[in-house]
């Protein structure tokens, strides 16, 4: 909530809720979350119920605020994998996933060498587990190994190896 009695002054969509049910993540385009927030368009936003505390996630300690969309919250709400668009990180739509505790904020969709996917990835297809080790996406770059006109596959990063994993295989 904006604040007591305040309606947010933007639309929000694309929710998720931790397993345990604390923290709720939202893409939104509001910009009365929290005070000074001057970014034109969609963020990512948490909530914690419990508390009361807004953040918006989609933040880098360079930039501020950036693009953030189609989030995805791990089972106790420490991490949150979301889509952005139009930043440093690569080209195209790519996924990172955010430790709320340390503010770091690491590249997903990057093969095990770190290269970020060259095609960028596909709309809102993100996904975290419980314990935020592991996030899934989709892409058709050719440095994950999909041919050029193929179908996007899936993939499983291991944030904490760096290993990516096929997982659309028979």
């Amino acid at each position: 909530v904006p604040g007591a009695g305040l309606q947010a002054n933007g639309t929000s969509r694309e929710v998720d809720v931790s397993s345990e049910g604390r923290t709720v993540v939202f893409t939104s385009e509001a910009k009365n979350w929290v005070s000074g927030d001057t970014y034109n368009g969609n963020r990512t936003i948490a909530i914690d119920l419990h508390t009361g505390l807004v953040e918006i996630v989609s933040t880098t300690p360079t930039s501020g605020t950036i693009r953030g969309e189609a989030p995805a919250v791990s089972g106790n709400g420490r991490h949150v994998a979301f889509l952005t668009f139009g930043s440093t990180l690569g080209p195209g739509w790519q996924v990172v996933r955010k430790d709320r505790a340390t503010g770091e904020l690491l590249l997903a969709s990057a093969t095990a060498a770190g290269a970020a996917a060259v095609s960028g990835t596909d709309d809102d297809t993100v996904s975290i587990s419980a314990d935020g080790r592991y996030v899934a996406f989709e892409t058709a770059s050719a440095n994950f190994g999909v041919p050029a006109g193929s179908s996007p596959e899936i993939f499983v990063k291991d944030m904490q190896s760096g290993a990516v994993v096929l997982a659309s295989t028979k």
